[in-house]
């Protein structure tokens, strides 16, 4: 019971690890996935958020976590096109 607690405490903590970011004309660039592409913002460069995919590799037994990861945070916000 214990270790399925602690599994579970960290997936919330790492799920959250991308940001959203707010770029210069004020609009908010949130993590996208491959389920939601069209939220991807092409005036904001994006990476690849490692954290979630060595969140996702490390709970990889849970299913659910790399699922969600792959599907809806997989890459980040880093910063404005210029």
């Amino acid at each position: 019971m214990k270790k399925l607690i602690s599994i579970i405490l960290l997936s919330t903590m790492l799920i959250g690890c991308a940001s959203s970011m707010v770029t210069s004309n004020c609009e908010l660039a949130k993590p996208y996935g491959l389920a939601n592409e069209k939220i991807k913002n092409e005036n904001v460069e994006y990476q690849t958020a490692w954290l979630n995919v060595a969140a996702g590799f490390v709970l990889l037994p849970t299913l659910a976590v790399p699922i969600y990861i792959v599907l809806f945070e997989l890459f980040e916000p880093v910063k404005d096109k210029k």
